[in-house]
Formats: structure tokens, sequence, C-alpha cells
């Protein structure tokens, strides 16, 4: 399913607007809801979307590849050199 979050915090150094998602401004409910409409009516766009998105948490948000860089920089950080 497509996201379509507001754009506070660091939402928007991992989800690029209609790459990876649609990015509306904070308390805006009418981008918010043309966000949807726009994802529900566009298919090319929902499926785009939806295949970036995918693509970019297989490759950089899988819970055991970020197991593996936290246990090695622990690892790092605890070791006597």
């Amino acid at each position: 399913m497509p996201n379509w979050p507001y754009d506070v915090g660091g939402v928007s150094e991992v989800l690029a607007n209609n790459i990876t998602g649609k990015l509306v401004e904070f308390d805006d409910e009418e981008s918010f809801c043309k966000a949807v409409l726009d994802l529900e009516n566009n298919i090319e766009l929902r499926t785009f979307i939806i295949q970036n998105a995918f693509a970019l948490i297989s490759k950089d948000f899988m819970n055991t590849d970020i197991k593996e860089v936290f246990l090695r920089r622990y690892m790092e950080l605890t070791t006597d050199s």
C-alpha cells in the first residue's frame, strides 16, 4: 500500500515524493485528501510508488541487515584495539 505521510521529522529523508510515496505538508488536510485520491485514481503512479517503496525497504531497511550493522558497530565500540 502506498504511503502519504505528513512531511515532518525525518520522513522526507526516507520517503521521496512521487517516488516511494506522496509527502503532504503537515496539517494540510486538503493536500492529504488529494494525495489519497491521486493514488486511488492513478494506477500507474500507484504501481510505480509501490514497486519503488518495496525496493527501497528490501534494500535498506530489512531487520536482518540492520541487526548486522548494529552488531558490527557494537563490536567495534566494545573491542579493545
